[in-house]
Order: C-alpha cells, then structure tokens, then sequence
C-alpha cells in the first residue's frame, strides 16, 4: 500500500513505479521476475510516463491511499529462497 498526502484542495498527477530486479538475498544474483499493477484483475500494468503505464492520481484533499498489486509469473529453475527489490514511486505534480 503506497499512501500519498495531498495539501492542497486538488491533485492530479502521475505516479510511477520503477522497479528494480528481485534478487535471491543468499546469493545476491539469482533474479526472478515481476509485475506490478493498479487493479486486483491484473489487467492494468504500473510503471512509467515513458512506458504510458503510469496511474494518474486525482485526489482531494488529504490521505490517498494507493494499492500496488504484484505478480510473480510461473518461470523455470527458480532457485528457493527469500527474494525481495525496492520499488521506488515517484509523484510529478
């Protein structure tokens, strides 16, 4: 859950999600991939302006919360063990 907090009577703005690779934490190399989305269905990908995925957040004033969706698509000869990447949101307003 990302929370975002608008000041000002109105917003609307995009806001990006640039993911890094998510990387097994006892070798620091193996990498399995993920997806991100706006919607539980999974139908609408969140990444970038550049990529035109980014979601545009129009809100009111105060607390916005935002659900990012995630998903680890089937891939063979996946090493096991915990796996974690930073996500960065970016806001442009």
């Amino acid at each position: 859950m990302l929370a975002l907090t608008c000041n000002d009577t109105s917003l609307s703005a995009p806001v990006e999600l640039d993911k890094q690779p998510m990387l097994n934490s006892t070798d620091g190399v193996t990498a399995i991939s993920y997806n991100l989305f706006q919607d539980a269905a999974l139908s609408l990908p969140w990444g970038t302006t550049a990529d035109n995925t980014a979601m545009t957040l129009v809100s009111a004033y105060g607390a916005n919360p935002l659900t990012v969706y995630g998903q680890i698509p089937a891939q063979p000869n996946v090493v096991a063990g915990v796996y974690s990447a930073p996500i960065t949101a970016t806001v442009s307003f």
